[in-house]
C-alpha cells in the first residue's frame, strides 16, 4: 500500500467529499492489470491524500533515463499498455 499526499490548491472538493474524491472512489471499484488500484482518498486538515496499491518496479521516466532512446518494439510494448489502461478508464466512465 502507498499513500500519496496531493499538493496544490484543494479544498474539500479535492478530498473525500466530492469532486476528485468521487472519481477516485469510482476508479477504486474497477480493476485492470495496467491501472494501479486506488483504495481510498481523504483529507487531513488542508492535505488531501490517496491510498493506493504499491507496485514495486521502475517508472517510465527512470526506464528512459537508464535505457536512453527506446527501441521501437519497446515503445510499442509500453504504448500498448498505456493505451489499454486509457481505453479501460474511458470505457469505465
Amino acid at each position: 500500500m502507498a499513500v500519496t499526499v496531493v499538493r496544490g490548491r484543494g479544498g474539500p472538493e479535492a478530498g473525500s467529499r466530492g469532486g476528485c474524491g468521487r472519481g477516485v472512489r469510482a476508479a477504486a471499484r474497477r480493476n485492470h492489470p495496467n491501472v494501479i488500484a486506488v483504495y481510498d482518498v481523504g483529507q487531513d486538515g488542508l492535505s488531501n491524500f490517496i491510498v493506493m496499491e504499491y507496485v514495486e518496479g521502475t517508472d517510465l521516466r527512470d526506464v528512459i533515463r537508464e535505457e536512453g532512446a527506446l527501441a521501437p518494439e519497446r515503445v510499442v510494448e509500453i504504448g500498448s499498455q498505456i493505451a489499454a489502461a486509457l481505453e479501460f478508464a474511458h470505457r469505465s466512465g
